[in-house]
Formats: C-alpha cells, sequence, structure tokens
C-alpha cells in the first residue's frame, strides 16, 4: 500500500481537531508507535475549508512537536 520502509506519520486536518499517527513497519504488517491530537477553535475549518489558516498552522506545529515522533516523513489525508 504504501512505498516507504520505516515509519512514517499520517496528518489528518478535520474540522474539530488536527490528529497525527505514526506507523512503523514490523513483521506482520504495520504499528502504531504514535499518536497526538490538538482541538481546533470553532470555526476554523468550515466544511473542509480552512479559515483560520494561522490556528491550523499552530495546531499541526504543536500536533508534531508534542507527539515526538520519530519518522522524517508525513502524508496528509
Amino acid at each position: 500500500m504504501f512505498n516507504w520502509n520505516k515509519s512514517l506519520v499520517g496528518l489528518d486536518v478535520g474540522s474539530s481537531c488536527v490528529r497525527a499517527v505514526e506507523l512503523t513497519k514490523a513483521k506482520n504488517g504495520y504499528q502504531i508507535t504514535g499518536f497526538a491530537y490538538e482541538p481546533l477553535g470553532p470555526d476554523s475549518v468550515v466544511d473542509g475549508a480552512i479559515m483560520d489558516s494561522r490556528s491550523v498552522a499552530n495546531a499541526i506545529k504543536r500536533v508534531l512537536t508534542g507527539g515526538s515522533f520519530k519518522a522524517k516523513k508525513t502524508a496528509k489525508q
């Protein structure tokens, strides 16, 4: 499914929060090795459109730094 060998962080920007999950390749598939989320203020994202880009960017920064992820690559949903 993915073309990578070590670990990868998936990033999801939703209407209520930003979520990140780190997947690491294991013997029998993939293993979740990290997870972090940060709530967003009301109306930061509306119907899939980012209305407050500064707030969303700060939330992404907090998620990625606070999650202590080891991966160097990020996939965005």
